[in-house]
């Protein structure tokens, strides 16, 4: 649902006359934005009868909505209406200006972060909503700023953000980082190390750069690891191939394949609308292995040169972004929560995934059509905590590469018989390159103790593959799932147990996972 935000009303007219504008601002018919896109809007100015007021203001929504331009733009702070298409866009687009210093209109809500110092002023931007992380780092991939990004931050900032990722980065620091043998490490799938690949080959930054890097390809890779000790292993293996990748020349591309009256007056300012808101041992022993000597002792010289190239090229790119006209007609794929604030409406450029890293690599499946949307019903059953507790305290299933696979075990021992594009996703999130791979998981030890719980909890005549059969439409990214349903597609019964409820944000899945009734996705 829609809300609006209105920072300051400035009314000219008697108090009684006020006191209707005001409630005739939450009678009006705003324009509906998708959930989580924002619209920031700086100023709306009327002069109308009182009767008339709110419908004028609501009419100049309008159109800013359509003709607000991307946050990204260096000119939008010229601008009337700014648009991000989500709070992961925005939060990413607010990092780049934290670090230079650019205090645009349409961030008078974050302005206390400007006067902050960038050490502590970043890390708190990233707190507000750690979960997006991920889908941060893809938007400043996308919109060609993560290379740049990464030369910005020194040792100090680095670190600080990897206390905000990994909350155990203290003692996961302290573990021994000594090489080990790379065949007992798992390999991490290119695709999670697409946009770091792009952003670090060719350089030589900071170690804690690659710390950082290692620790989000982690999170979103394996989310499954939390402890210091689970972790070890995959972000040891991560931060060698990120070390590699550093010390290449290539550099690859990261792009989509995606007037008169009676002398009343009112004027909004800053207003908001928005749908759902709100080393030192590892770095001697990183020094001490041959690919950190070949990337670390890399002349300063040239990594000077490096970066004066790096800043050159991205304020190149600054001066030539993504026309207005583009980035209003190209809403896909995108979601908007408004703003109105002292500011104008922006519409960002379309959301970018990474190309294939290689030929037998794949990269999001965005988008999919399905008749087994059910099947996602069952993310409930799974987050129960006597479930979670059954499955977070055996060594087993708290070593899947994925929870993913766990829902596929689970359906699977339901007599699911899946379609392929859902198969699909299931694959790529649990890291594999194909879906047969997902048949060399190993068995749940606890599955029948799961299928019991459940059929107790639900029925025997709900809990099994028949509620699976439900049409739906998936929209995926780094950090969310939506599942889009149909309104007559509610089975009361699935609904009256509370297995078609919002999971919400799922800490081991990775993801915020969202259901979605009689409202189709923009197409």
């Amino acid at each position: 649902m829609n809300a609006i935000h209105i920072d300051r009303l400035h009314f000219k007219g008697r108090e009684s006359q006020r006191q209707w504008v005001i409630a005739d601002l939450d009678r009006v018919a705003w324009p509906s934005l998708r959930e989580r896109e924002y619209l920031f809007i700086r100023h709306l100015h009327a002069v109308k009868p009182a009767g008339q007021l709110a419908i004028s203001l609501a009419e100049q929504v309008q159109a800013l909505r359509h003709a607000a331009v991307s946050g990204w733009r260096d000119d939008a702070d010229r601008q009337q209406a700014v648009y991000f298409a989500d709070y992961a866009e925005l939060l990413a687009c607010l990092s780049r200006d934290l670090l230079q210093k650019k205090r645009r209109w349409y961030w008078r809500q974050w302005g206390d972060l400007f006067d902050l110092p960038i050490e502590t002023a970043l890390p708190s931007c990233w707190r507000q909503q750690q979960h997006l992380i991920p889908a941060l780092i893809d938007q400043l991939a996308a919109h060609g700023q993560l290379r740049w990004f990464c030369l910005q931050l020194t040792d100090t900032l680095a670190e600080q953000l990897c206390r905000v990722v990994c909350p155990q980065w203290d003692e996961l620091k302290q573990c021994d980082m000594s090489p080990a043998d790379t065949r007992d490490q798992p390999q991490p799938p290119p695709r999670w190390l697409a946009p770091w690949q792009a952003a670090l080959a060719g350089t030589d930054p900071p170690v804690g750069v690659m710390q950082l890097a290692a620790l989000i390809a982690v999170r979103e890779w394996q989310p499954l690891k939390r402890q210091a000790a689970e972790m070890l292993p995959v972000y040891r293996a991560v931060l060698r191939q990120l070390l590699m990748l550093a010390s290449s020349q290539s550099y690859p591309s990261y792009h989509t394949g995606r007037a008169g009256g009676t002398g009343q007056t009112a004027r909004i300012e800053g207003s908001s609308f928005f749908a759902n808101q709100p080393a030192n041992t590892i770095d001697t022993a990183i020094a001490d292995t041959d690919i950190a000597k070949s990337v670390m002792s890399a002349d300063k010289i040239k990594r000077s040169h490096s970066a004066k190239a790096e800043l050159q090229s991205n304020q190149t790119e600054q001066k030539n972004p993504v026309s207005a006209a583009e980035a209003v007609l190209d809403l896909k794929a995108q979601t908007v929560s408004g703003f109105v604030a002292d500011r104008t409406i922006t519409v960002s450029p379309p959301t970018i995934r990474p190309d294939a890293v290689s030929a037998g690599d794949w990269t999001y499946p965005s988008r999919l059509s399905t008749q087994q949307g059910g099947v996602f019903y069952l993310l409930n059953f799974l987050n129960l905590p006597r479930v979670q507790d059954a499955l977070l305290s055996e060594p087993v299933t708290r070593d899947f590469p994925s929870a993913w696979g766990w829902l596929w075990r689970l359906a699977v021992a339901m007599e699911w018989q899946p379609e392929p594009g859902v198969e699909n996703l299931f694959a790529f999130f649990c890291g594999y390159d194909q879906p047969e791979q997902l048949r060399q998981l190993p068995a749940m030890p606890q599955m029948q103790d799961l299928l019991q719980w459940g059929r107790q909890r639900y029925g025997a005549a709900l809990f099994n593959r028949d509620i699976f059969a439900v049409p739906a439409q998936i929209e995926t990214d780094a950090c969310h799932v939506d599942a889009f349903y149909a309104l007559d597609s509610v089975n009361l019964d699935v609904r009256r147990v509370g297995l078609d409820i919002d999971p919400g944000w799922l800490p081991w899945l990775g993801k915020v996972v969202k259901f979605h009734y009689g409202a189709s996705p923009l197409v």
